[in-house]
C-alpha cells in the first residue's frame, strides 16, 4: 500500500503472457510502474541486484564491482532497474541492492563490510519494517533467509572473507576484504525438497 517499504524479488517469466508487454524490457517496465505507483512518494522500492563480483577473484585476477557498470546476476528485472538512474545502488560486491524513495539513503548509506551482519542493509530493511514481496517466485526467495541465518548462527553457513575492488563512480576504493555468508558444502546440507 502506499507508504510502504518493499523488498521487490522478481521471477517475470513465471507469470505468463502480458497483452501490454511486447518484450521483456516493456514487462519490466510495466511492473516497475505499477510498483512505484503503489507505494508512492512515501515509500521506498527495493530491489535486489546480487552480483556475487568478489567470488570472481582468484590468483591473477582481483574482481571489481563498479556500483554503476556491474550487472546483477538474478535476471532482467534488476538489470532493468539499474540502468534507472532514478535509483540508488549499495556498495555491496556480492549481494547489492538499489533502491529509491524515502528510505533509500538510510538502507545504503556508510554499510559494513558485510553482507548481513549488524547494521547491514537486512538490518536496517528489517528495521524499517520491510515488506518482502515475491512476484512470480516461491517462498524459498525471500531475501532475508540467510541474514536469518546469519542472526541464529545456523551450521548449514559460515562467514567466510572475500577480496576485491569497489568503484564507485569514477574512483576505485582501494582493495578491500567483505564478509559474505557461504553454504557449507557437504552433502548433509543440502535441500531435500
Amino acid at each position: 500500500k502506499e507508504g510502504d517499504n518493499i523488498f521487490a524479488t522478481t521471477g517475470l517469466g513465471f507469470l505468463g503472457n502480458c497483452i501490454e508487454a511486447d518484450n521483456i524490457n516493456s514487462l519490466c517496465d510495466i511492473h516497475l510502474k505499477a510498483l512505484l505507483e503503489i507505494i508512492g512518494e512515501e515509500g521506498t522500492l527495493i530491489v535486489p541486484t546480487y552480483s556475487y563480483t568478489f567470488g570472481e577473484t582468484n590468483p591473477i585476477n582481483i574482481a571489481t564491482f563498479d556500483i554503476i557498470n556491474t550487472k546483477a546476476k538474478i535476471g532482467p528485472f534488476p538489470n532493468f532497474v539499474l540502468k534507472d538512474n532514478t535509483f540508488s545502488r549499495s556498495m555491496d560486491p556480492m549481494v547489492s541492492i538499489t533502491c529509491k524513495g524515502a528510505n533509500c539513503s538510510n538502507i545504503i548509506s556508510n554499510i559494513p563490510r558485510n553482507s548481513y551482519g549488524h547494521n547491514s542493509v537486512f538490518a536496517r530493511m528489517l528495521d524499517i519494517n520491510t515488506k518482502c514481496l515475491s512476484i512470480g517466485l516461491g517462498p524459498n526467495w525471500t531475501p532475508f533467509i540467510h541474514y536469518l541465518d546469519y542472526l541464529v548462527s545456523s551450521e548449514f553457513r559460515y562467514d567466510k572473507l572475500f577480496y576485491g575492488k569497489i568503484k564507485l563512480k569514477d574512483s576505485i576504493i582501494k582493495e578491500t576484504f567483505w564478509n559474505y555468508s557461504v553454504p557449507v558444502r557437504i552433502k548433509n546440507t543440502n535441500g531435500n525438497c
